[in-house]
């Protein structure tokens, strides 16, 4: 997903990166709990007695204030993405099926234009 979204606007991979993972980490979560409850952990959460769900979410809200603490954009939009252009994004996402392939859960077009959508 950072590959449109750099090549467009020349902002730098891993910050693009920082910015969509934690709506890419909420959408894998059913994908990846056991791994989600382990982030939050580490992160210095309490999980406990949490359901998966709220763990998950826990694990994503940390890793979004992480990045916010360091100075990554918060939204896409900090970036200069706009909402015309994630169609386009998610389709040239889609033919990066090589970086697809590993993802926790099946990824279809309409998921990946979700999660841009949660990123504005």
């Amino acid at each position: 997903m950072a590959y449109p979204v750099a090549g467009e606007h020349h902002t730098p991979h891993g910050v693009t990166i920082a910015t969509l993972l934690p709506a890419v980490m909420r959408f894998n979560a059913t994908g990846a709990f056991d791994r989600y409850d382990e982030i939050a952990r580490l992160m210095g959460e309490d999980v406990e007695g949490l359901s998966r769900d709220a763990a998950a979410e826990k694990a994503a809200t940390a890793v979004a204030k992480l990045a916010s603490d360091v100075g990554i954009p918060e939204n896409l939009t900090e970036l200069g993405v706009t909402e015309d252009e994630i169609a386009a994004f998610a389709e040239d996402t889609m033919e990066i099926q090589r970086l697809l392939v590993g993802n926790p859960r099946r990824v279809e077009q309409v998921d990946v234009e979700h999660i841009f959508q949660q990123s504005l």
